[in-house]
């Protein structure tokens, strides 16, 4: 089959900010450069994070780390890594700043980027910048047992410290040895609720900072609860901790929730008629986060819990990160010898957990129910304990097709895995088609198998020799196909298994002889293609766009490798047929699926319609599919697009689209200078009476003056606008403006100039006058931003203060703040260093969780877990599959990486079909296979 491939460009239009950049000292003191009361006194363009590409982490393996060059044992290794910095960026010779090491206000290690020094390296493949901090780098006759390490980023060009991205450390000294731990700084702890008791706190979260959103959310994103906690009036509690950090505890109660959900959405007033009109469900996962700011974008932590709704009024949650799931190892079992010993089930659970494990066959006939206590685990380890099922287990005794369904429960009785209902997967049992040669048993295979699948259509349980080979005759064929057992591979069981490509068959029926040391078996086999197709049928195609309505894919292979074609049959409701098309040529997306679209068809179709699609090769229809379709023209009334006339704060929704049917780019003019906004970045959304509602804010429009402004909203269709809205707004901040003013001015040593930063509210342009020593200095400020050096300050204390004037727009203000000259510190002698460097042997283990695939999630999160000898392990690039398409994705702190699959990628899949996705890292790989929910 011909294939057209489709290059689809989106040009987007990017608005730049330039910002000038300041020349800083190389010493610039911590408590200048990230100390203020003022929250926002060094916040850098928060909303669009400049810092969202950078990443420190410490290295995973920083317990006993040899500090002694003396020590007997030759353990000293002065290239011992100690922490990263990444930073993805494609232009690294433009990055200009400093990876630091301080303790409290003294700066022990400053590492200026520069890719001809060994601490930096270029990976040009993944497109990322990597410094590295040595325990040659850090003076050890500095640090002390019980000492706090703060590894932090200086970005030289904005003259900041930028604090979201400092990871800390505490230090442990034991003779000879020094071990760094992490410190957490927030924590969420989530307890069972009890409905009849709303007063009861269940949810807490302690932070060292009374900062930022705290929210519960679902799968949807519909916001349960939200608080500011610098904002709230909410009691708290306040402890310290042995370290001597300040810890305020926030506690959560049904209550609070309900109060938030009664103010919040139209119809609902409870937790509880959020259950009943199943916006959350049990099963659901609700998140637990911390974020930065009010539109829960920004994430500074979260915790998942799987609820549980129980009869009683009990609703049990469950932590997401549970090692607990269950893998089928056998579903094709032939019926040789020992065959009731072959295992079906592999069970994964968490160490701790006490409860049972329960399983049916063919609806409801209890097969299995025991407790786990009463089970002989086959493996353990740290984590989790493993349990391989047999079919002597389940009882089974005769050949058959089983319908299996499987539940893992806690001593509480509640459901622990799977999160809800799974279908039922087929068991087939069948009599052997088996060549038994001595102690060789080679058996065939009857049962259907895609063609593009791992599954074997052929086992051998062993050989005399690993050069032996088998001879195949498929299909009457004189000339046998040759295969040597040596390039075979080898199943969970151990057997040799030949699959339907190495035979080289086609999809369908066929006969085969087995030869195997002048013994002969004649078999069947039948392959089938595991091809998918699905109809559009959850939202309106626009003829207007040319949208595809059709997909076509391969959970293991690819559509361009497809032999056969396409017919498609249009009919009417009453099912009378409109047209049919037989399609030897179609178009792929982006994601490799074939797609039909309306440009396919010569018929204008305006209206609903039956569409039945069917694939057909060698003669024999191998997939059919049906469903039912509307077409429609796009009219501009169909996103009931509405514009807000008067706009009186920056964060004021300007436009609002309560129905967003297409994912075309939204562009909107200003006083008819286009802005492209792209659809993803641009757009907010909401819950308006539980529907979701679109918006694009003011501050998302660039820095409109006062006054009134006429604005034109369009949809793009390839280089066509169509309009949505037109109409003029008046834009009135005076009343809220306020200049915002702060002034820093970081530690330096004398001879080196002192740099005052001023920032603003970033739509003020003005000037500002800076006191420091006697002497007056006019600062010009742009765009919120502007600096002034100060030279031949001697040692001492100063103060610095930053005086704005009232000009009728903004108000008056006046800021202090104090930094200090010192003198330079007399120079340390370096440690010598030792080459000698420690190998340890690597133990991976990958894990990887099973999720629900749902067609109508907004996204689906897939994580992975390494572990590296028995620890976490951050910074690591996990590399994923899912329908074909690889990604890659590194690590955080707790080992985890996570991958995000948006919705226009999950609304194609068809429900009742598996999506296969794994997870790979070095020469470990996990894979998991999910049935699609609506």
């Amino acid at each position: 089959m011909k294939i057209k491939n489709i290059m689809l460009i989106t040009f987007l239009l990017l608005a730049v900010l330039t910002i000038g950049a300041v020349s800083a000292s190389d010493d610039i003191a911590l408590d200048n450069v990230t100390a203020s009361d003022d929250a926002d006194a060094l916040s850098v363009d928060d909303e669009d994070d400049p810092y969202f590409d950078y990443d420190i982490y410490l290295d995973n393996n920083l317990e006993d780390i040899c500090i002694d060059p003396n020590n007997e044992n030759g353990e000293y290794n002065d290239e011992t890594e100690i922490a990263f910095l990444d930073v993805d960026t494609t232009t690294p010779k433009k990055i200009k700043g400093s990876f630091q090491v301080w303790k409290e206000n003294e700066k022990l290690v400053e590492l200026n980027i520069d890719l001809n020094d060994d601490h930096w390296n270029y990976d040009n493949d993944d497109e990322i910048l990597t410094g590295t901090i040595f325990l040659k780098d850090i003076n050890l006759t500095k640090i002390n047992d019980g000492d706090i390490l703060s590894f932090k980023y200086f970005d030289k060009e904005k003259n900041v410290i930028f604090d979201s991205l400092t990871v800390s450390a505490k230090v442990n000294i034991n003779g000879q040895y020094m071990t760094l731990t992490e410190k957490e700084n927030i924590n969420i702890q989530v307890n069972n609720l009890n409905t009849t008791d709303s007063e009861n706190n269940f949810t807490y979260i302690n932070v060292t900072q009374k900062e930022g959103f705290f929210a519960i959310t679902n799968d949807d994103e519909y916001v349960i609860f939200k608080e500011n906690l610098k904002t709230t009036t909410r009691q708290y509690t306040k402890h310290t901790d042995k370290d001597g950090n300040s810890i305020y505890c926030f506690s959560f109660s049904l209550t609070d929730i309900n109060n938030y959900i009664k103010e919040n959405y139209d119809g609902e007033n409870t937790f509880q008629d959020l259950i009943k009109s199943k916006i959350i469900n049990s099963g659901d996962d609700l998140y637990f986060g911390l974020y930065e700011d009010n539109e829960l974008d920004e994430e500074i932590d979260s915790k998942t819990m799987t609820m549980n709704i129980r009869p009683n009024g009990m609703i049990l949650f469950r932590d997401d990160d549970d090692d607990t799931y269950v893998e089928y190892v056998n579903l094709d079992v032939p019926m040789d010898e020992n065959w009731q010993e072959t295992v079906i089930l592999e069970v994964t659970v968490n160490k701790d957990l006490k409860g049972n494990i329960i399983i049916y066959l063919n609806d409801d006939t209890l097969a299995f129910n025991k407790t786990l206590s009463d089970i002989s685990p086959s493996d353990t380890d740290e984590d989790c304990k493993y349990y391989s099922l047999t079919l002597d287990d389940l009882n089974i005794t005769t050949k058959g097709t089983y319908l299996v369904r499987y539940y893992i429960y806690d001593e509480n009785g509640a459901l622990i895995y799977p999160d809800e209902d799974e279908e039922y997967e087929t068991l087939n049992v069948f009599s052997s088609q088996s060549l038994i040669v001595g102690d060789v048993r080679i058996s065939v295979i009857p049962t259907p198998i895609a063609i593009n699948s791992d599954k074997p259509l052929i086992t051998i349980n062993k050989a005399d020799n690993m050069g032996d080979e088998i001879l195949i005759y498929i299909d009457g064929n004189n000339t046998p196909k040759t295969i040597n057992l040596s390039s075979c591979e080898q199943d969970y069981n151990d057997n040799y298994i030949i699959n339907a490509t190495q035979l080289g068959i086609g999809v369908g029926e066929h006969t085969i002889i087995v030869s195997y040391k002048g013994e002969n078996l004649t078999a069947k086999v039948n392959l089938t293609l595991d091809l998918e197709i699905l109809i559009e049928e959850d939202k309106i195609i626009y003829t207007t766009f040319k949208d595809p309505f059709v997909f076509i894919s391969l959970d293991d292979g690819d559509v361009l490798d497809l032999k056969g074609k396409i017919n498609l049959t249009i009919k009417d409701i009453a099912g009378n047929i409109i047209d049919t098309l037989e399609i030897s040529e179609f178009s792929t997306n982006e994601d490799g699926e074939g797609i039909i679209s309306t440009k396919d068809i010569g018929k204008n179709l305006n209206g609903t319609y039956i569409i039945e699609v069917s694939y057909i090769e060698n003669d024999q229809t191998i997939v059919q599919s049906r469903g039912t379709v509307t077409f429609k023209e796009f009219d501009s009334t169909d996103y009931g697009t509405s514009i807000t006339e008067i706009i009186k704060n920056e964060t004021d929704y300007v436009v609002t689209f309560n129905n967003l049917t297409s994912d075309k780019n939204i562009v909107v003019k200003i006083d008819r200078n286009e802005t492209i906004i792209p659809y993803d970045s641009y757009l907010e959304d909401n819950f308006d009476n539980k529907k979701r509602v679109h918006y694009i804010k003011f501050d998302k429009l660039g820095n409109l003056a006062d006054g009134h402004h006429s604005i034109e909203v369009y949809i793009e269709n390839d280089r066509e606008l169509i309009s949505l809205a037109n109409g003029t707004i008046l834009v009135d901040l005076k009343e809220n403006i306020d200049p915002a003013l702060t002034v820093n001015v970081a530690n330096v040593e004398e001879g080196n100039d002192a740099i005052v930063l001023i920032t603003t509210n970033n739509t003020f342009t003005g000037e500002v006058q800076v006191q420091v020593a006697n002497e007056t200095y006019k600062v010009n400020v742009t765009n919120g931003k502007g600096n002034v050096t100060i030279t031949g300050l001697k040692a001492d204390k100063y103060n610095a203060t930053a005086i704005f004037t009232s000009n009728g727009i903004f108000n008056d203000s006046i800021k202090t703040t104090t930094f200090n000259v010192t003198s330079k510190p007399a120079p340390v002698n370096p440690k010598p260093s030792n080459d000698k460097k420690q190998v340890k042997k690597q133990i991976i283990k990958l894990t990887l969780k099973k999720v629900k695939i749902r067609k109508s999630a907004k996204k689906l999160v897939i994580t992975a877990t390494l572990k590296i000898n028995g620890k976490k392990v951050r910074g690591k690039t996990i590399t994923f599959k899912f329908k074909g398409k690889t990604y890659k994705k590194k690590t955080n702190k707790n080992g985890v990486a996570k991958l995000t699959i948006k919705k226009k990628v999950l609304k194609k899949l068809k429900v009742g079909k598996k999506v296969t996705y794994t997870a790979k890292y070095s020469t470990k790989k996990v894979k998991r296979t999910i049935k699609v929910k609506k």
